[in-house]
């Protein structure tokens, strides 16, 4: 298939596509066995009051898999629920729509634990900290599941009195409050879920209560009130995401969030131990709060974070790596998980952000329209698998490995409609062992592959097409293997090495070295080949139509042989110090090392 086409194929698949605050706070036991002890191991105990049974769901039946139908709320009736989304058919890096089989991973995924609903948990609102808590029901014990749903009926919801702060039933269409269970959920304060316990915000398609979820996030007031945005936080505990929505909400507009200057609600998962009481270190881990995790299926996500620490919109992250990068065996020892498939991810500052994340697995998911980056696993986010997504239109680059992430799988994504300074698929800062196969990165502003001081990148396959760069090396990138790609219609050079102004942390000199760029196909463009500042590279039985302006330019030690047609370009341009260690170019033949 010509690149035409399937870009035409790929493009035709896309197509297919005020606060309420209670003055006093009160503990919930969730616990089967009727257990009605106190508990309350926060330093908020001031505002704790002993805990009540929960309350029997206002439901009219057990969900089924089965659409339901929606009637008009009413104080008296159960509104039923909507159908389950529908699953998408995402495209595969082939530019086909995805057809049921995953692309193999040589990562191991962490799978989502069950968690156990026997086990006692404690719902605690906290007026002091303007936040609901979710805790051990019994002092020292780790896990329990609660729901949603669970919350609103332990916080009075559905009866008499009414649901209190800050989880409250709302119409899906008014976004007034509702006495009865809609589906369509309004959360106006920060809710942490500590202790290994899990929250399942779980809507129809998955047997749950939860369409949709709206963390309340509104500007500031004309008279300058400030504006209101929240944090749902699993702090040692975990956040489970299936067939739901979850948006930061305008409840002054009963809509989106669409403006991220001012603040906006976002969604973090933090891990944090204290592993040496003596770390003083600006960064280091403050509370014992244990490893946290974030799964996402089947779900939308969109409308929420800012450009701050842990704010982004989706984030994982483990707390207690210092700042000046002495205690490295943090990530060896706390780490942070979570898995998201077949799901939406859209108008967000950054989608995804990790830091800490271990062995995640990100599949057939579609992400688009943030104003950052699109995945963005950063510091010691090792052993990860990106297959099969769609990403485009993120105003930074779509998809980005940062800082000492490891073995890290990119295959069979589509990536494109980065900004002008918008890479595809970037390796950045000794994110060493990637294995990048198989995708297809085009109308990039940047490079459809870039690479910053990173090696042993295992690069086949690709197309790379209508970007500024085919593949770009900078800073020190060293022994990568770059094979059997398709680079075409680049707007300046398709192979592309230079030094850069980064300063480099790894190797000295910050020239690349020993890269293999063999058996690839380079159509068109300007320019097929730009080496700068670099040493020991190997050009060798590539295919070359119409490649332009050939240039090398203080690099030393090449090999180039065995291409075909790159003796068809229109000038070969060589700046000293520029020699060859092997050649089969006659142009080149007298520039021997």
């Amino acid at each position: 298939m010509s690149p035409k086409a399937l870009r035409c194929v790929t493009l035709a698949a896309l197509l297919g596509l005020a606060i309420h605050a209670d003055t006093a706070t009160a503990a919930t036991r969730l616990n089967p066995s009727s257990d009605s002890s106190s508990d309350d191991s926060s330093s908020d105990s001031n505002d704790a009051t002993a805990p009540t049974p929960v309350p029997a769901m206002h439901v009219s039946s057990a969900p089924t898999s089965a659409a339901r139908e929606m009637t008009t709320p009413s104080p008296a009736a159960m509104i039923a629920f909507t159908a389950a989304p529908t699953m998408l058919m995402m495209p595969a890096g082939n530019g086909t729509a995805f057809n049921g089989t995953d692309t193999p991973s040589p990562n191991t995924p962490i799978p989502k634990p069950e968690c156990n609903s026997t086990q006692a948990v404690s719902i605690r609102y906290s007026a002091t900290t303007g936040r609901l808590y979710l805790e051990a029901g019994v002092e020292g014990e780790r896990g329990g599941c609660v729901t949603v749903e669970q919350i609103w009926e332990a916080r009075g919801g559905g009866t008499t009195t009414g649901a209190k702060a800050p989880l409250y039933a709302v119409d899906p269409v008014s976004g007034e409050y509702s006495d009865v269970i809609t589906g369509t959920w309004l959360l106006e304060e920060d809710l942490y879920v500590e202790d290994g316990i899990t929250l399942k915000v779980w809507g129809n398609g998955s047997g749950g209560y939860a369409d949709e979820l709206r963390l309340k996030s509104t500007p500031p007031t004309e008279d300058g009130g400030n504006g209101t945005y929240i944090n749902l936080r699993a702090h040692g505990g975990s956040l489970d995401f299936e067939h739901t929505k979850v948006f930061g909400w305008d409840t002054t507009n009963n809509s989106y969030d669409m403006d991220e200057t001012d603040g906006r609600s976002y969604i973090s998962a933090v891990s944090e131990i204290v592993l040496d009481p003596t770390q003083t270190c600006e960064g280091n881990a403050k509370n014992t709060m244990g490893e946290a995790r974030m799964d996402i299926v089947n779900s939308e996500m969109g409308y929420m974070g800012f450009h701050d620490s842990e704010s982004y919109g989706l984030t994982w992250k483990v707390r207690g790596f210092c700042k000046d990068k002495s205690n490295p065996e943090v990530f060896d020892q706390v780490n942070v998980y979570g898995n998201i498939y077949d799901s939406e991810l859209h108008h967000m500052n950054f989608a995804v952000y990790t830091y800490g994340h271990q062995q995640g697995d990100w599949r057939r998911n579609t992400v688009h329209s943030n104003s950052g980056y699109g995945y963005d696993p950063h510091d010691d986010s090792d052993f990860l698998t990106i297959h099969d997504n769609v990403v485009y239109d993120n105003n930074w680059h779509g998809i980005i490995a940062s800082k000492r992430c490891n073995n890290v799988s990119i295959q069979g994504n589509i990536v494109y409609g980065g900004n002008d300074t918008s890479a595809g698929i970037f390796l950045h800062r000794s994110s060493d062992y990637a294995v990048v196969k198989d995708n297809h990165c085009y109308g990039n502003g940047d490079a459809g592959m870039a690479m910053l001081e990173s090696s042993n990148a295992e690069i086949s396959g690709n197309i790379f097409e209508g970007n500024k760069y085919g593949i770009r090396m900078s800073v020190g990138c060293r022994d990568n293997f770059v094979s059997n790609n398709t680079m075409t219609n680049t707007s300046q050079y398709a192979i592309y090495t230079y030094q850069g102004s980064d300063p480099a942390e790894v190797q000295p000199t910050g020239r690349s070295q020993d890269n293999i760029f063999d058996s690839n196909t380079v159509v068109g463009g300007p320019q097929a080949i730009k080496l700068k500042e670099s040493d020991g590279t190997r050009i060798t039985n590539n295919v070359f139509y119409e490649p332009g302006l050939v240039e090398f330019s203080n690099t030393t030690e090449n090999v180039v042989t065995g291409n075909v047609g790159l003796e068809d370009a229109t000038e070969v341009e060589l700046v000293e110090p520029a020699c060859f260690a092997e050649t089969d170019e006659a142009s080149l033949a007298e520039y021997s090392c």
